[in-house]
């Protein structure tokens, strides 16, 4: 029977081949001495088609055959096995084929039914079995027992900050002989350094280190290789390689130049220390972070204006950014009852532009020679803050008449209020004294709230990331570091129990564990 699926399969080939050959000279003559060709040409089709279809019989009849005949493949590959045989010289010489019709039936690949893939992967196993020293197998049995899911440990957040050797966000201390690490050929992202000993003694099953300090590394990629390094020493503040610098920020519409006035490591996470305490509660993000930036804007109140170099650049910058964006809008208006009324608003903004930008200027390069003072800013944004211009007023889109606004509230609509938030908990984080005492006040609160509902932990289980691996460090996005993971995905840098037991920290691996 299989010989006759061969031969109906070699027959449907040969027929298919003549049929083209016989078309193809056909279509070249109009006729033959012995047949009319256009007569002819719709047989040729049906003789092609008839072929295919003979082929697709004689391959299925061959393929459901022949694990199940003398001579089919699949039954000569699958040699018996017995324990005292995986002792000898060559205990895996004649697993290959089990391996193989393991890996045909995972993929689909072969004619390889369940019972068939059950005793070859049984056998496959007895022989590894068979095959290990007593020390692979003590090394198996010890990676299967270890228990590494316990109650979690927290990184509580101290607002306001408090000296501490451990931190979440910044940058690293590392020793002076040790060079910035790198993942994938890149220089690594920093996430945290932890000082050991605070860890509880039964973390990650009982193993791990318990002195020095560990640093937390990843990659470009959120899935990807990772890098624990273990220190004995603090060493000094070490900032990312200069060109290589990872914004953790992921920004919406900002202005190029407020975002150059912030500078590099203005948009990294700030340093925030931390405190190792014991807790069983699970990772999760501050649900209130996102009630509260931007909440109350008022330019009338001292603790939203400026109260740096840098947030007066960035007021400034957004000013002119958010303007341009109005104006592309209301240029946009092709309403006849509109269009002179906007036009108006049109040639009091374009107006305004040229005195603002050369003002950006100004300031970024007083920046770079002044001391900041509360009576130069004064001086500087004052005028800004009382440009009006007449502009329409609208009832339900219904135009009422013109009126005069403020220039200044459309920032309302900018990022300044975020960036604002960004550049005071940069400041806090480094010194509480030094931010101006009503940005204090205004943020302060908001800061200790996020802090005592946002939880990110050391251990516990990885279920979530489908892995059974160690948690070594597990975060969730933030509002107090500003970083965000995936779809508001938890960010975890897990290691191997193998890789535990052998301290082999440099395989850690990250995850996310894709917003659920």
């Amino acid at each position: 029977m299989l010989i006759f699926a061969r031969i109906l399969y070699l027959f449907s080939v040969a027929l298919a081949l003549g049929c083209i050959i016989g078309f193809a000279l056909l279509t070249g003559r109009r006729t033959t001495p012995i047949i009319d060709a256009p007569e002819f040409i719709p047989w040729t089709v049906i003789g092609l088609i008839f072929s295919v279809g003979l082929a697709f019989v004689a391959q299925v009849l061959g393929n459901d055959l022949a694990p199940h005949l003398p001579g089919g493949r699949k039954r000569a590959a699958v040699p018996s096995r017995s324990a005292d045989r995986a002792k000898t010289a060559r205990p895996f010489a004649g697993d290959r084929a089990d391996a193989q019709m393991v890996y045909d039936y995972i993929t689909g690949q072969g004619n390889v039914t369940k019972e068939e893939n059950g005793r070859a992967y049984r056998r496959w196993n007895m022989a590894q079995e068979a095959a290990m020293t007593p020390q692979q197998r003590a090394r198996r049995d010890a990676i299967a027992n270890l228990k590494v899911d316990a109650a979690p440990c927290r990184l509580q957040v101290l607002v306001p900050p408090v000296p501490s050797d451990s931190w979440v966000g910044g940058n690293p201390s590392l020793p002076p002989d040790m060079p910035w690490p790198d993942v994938d050929g890149k220089p690594a992202r920093f996430y945290a350094q932890i000082a050991a000993h605070h860890l509880p003694p039964d973390i990650w099953g009982w193993q791990g280190p318990r002195s020095g300090w560990l640093l937390f590394f990843g990659g470009d990629e959120e899935f990807g290789d990772g890098l624990i390094l273990q220190t004995t020493e603090l060493g000094q503040e070490r900032e990312r390689p200069y060109g290589q610098v990872f914004r953790y920020y992921r920004f919406g519409r900002y202005d190029d130049q407020a975002l150059q006035m912030m500078g590099d490591q203005g948009l990294q996470p700030p340093r925030w220390p931390v405190k190792v305490v014991p807790s069983d509660m699970e990772t999760r993000r501050a649900e209130i972070a996102e009630r509260l930036p931007g909440q109350g804007f008022d330019l009338s109140n001292e603790a939203w204006l400026p109260f740096d170099w840098p947030t007066l650049g960035i007021f400034v910058s957004e000013l002119i950014g958010q303007i341009h964006w109005d104006l592309r809008i209301y240029r946009k208006v092709t309403a006849p009852d509109k269009v002179a009324v906007e036009g108006s608003r049109i040639a009091a903004l374009d107006a305004v532009l040229p005195s603002l930008e050369t003002l950006a200027e100004l300031i970024r390069r007083r920046a770079e020679t002044t001391p900041f003072t509360l009576a130069e800013r004064d001086r500087i944004l004052q005028p800004i803050l009382d440009l009006q211009h007449d502009a329409p007023i609208y009832d339900n889109g219904v135009l009422k008449g013109m009126g005069k606004v403020r220039v200044t509230g459309t920032l309302r609509n900018s990022e300044y209020a975020a960036l604002h938030d960004l550049r005071a908990r940069h400041v806090y984080a480094r010194d509480p004294d030094a931010l101006h005492p009503p940005v204090r006040a205004l943020y302060e609160p908001q800061w200790q709230a996020i802090a005592a509902e946002e939880v990110i932990t050391m251990g516990g289980s990885a279920a979530k990331f489908e892995r059974d691996d160690a948690v070594m460090l597990e975060l969730v996005p933030s509002r107090l570091f500003g970083w965000t993971f995936g779809d508001l995905s938890n960010f975890a840098i897990l290691l191997g129990k193998g890789d535990l037991l052998d301290g082999a920290l440099d395989k850690a691996q990250t995850v996310n564990n894709h917003g659920l």
